[in-house]
């Protein structure tokens, strides 16, 4: 399918196939979403699963959230609230991963 542009007229409704859904200013959105919506849905959710690791490491170094709990579990030797952080953790960020891997695959 070829995509072209004109800058200096507007598309007249003849110029349109028939069989086109959209109206003449929304056809070069429509002919492009589709491509580049897997693109940005993968990138989205990269980040996403890189900020949850990252959140967990900024707090062990002290800004807060569930990193903070860590390290305060680690130098309060409380090693039962420890594991259950080590281990929300983990679940978390594999069903993120999981999730992730999933959508990625149902996008392609």
């Amino acid at each position: 399918m070829e995509l072209s542009i004109a800058l200096s007229a507007r598309p007249s409704a003849a110029s349109i196939p028939p069989d086109t859904p959209a109206r003449p200013r929304r056809r070069p959105a429509g002919d492009l979403r589709p491509d580049v919506a897997r693109s940005i849905v993968s990138i989205g959710l990269f980040w996403w699963e890189f900020n949850v690791r990252a959140s967990t490491v900024l707090g062990v170094v002290g800004a807060g959230g569930i990193g903070q709990e860590l390290k305060n579990s680690m130098d309060l030797l409380d090693f039962r609230r420890l594991l259950t952080i080590l281990v929300l953790i983990l679940i978390m960020v594999t069903v993120i991963d999981q999730g992730s891997q999933w959508l990625r695959q149902r996008l392609n």
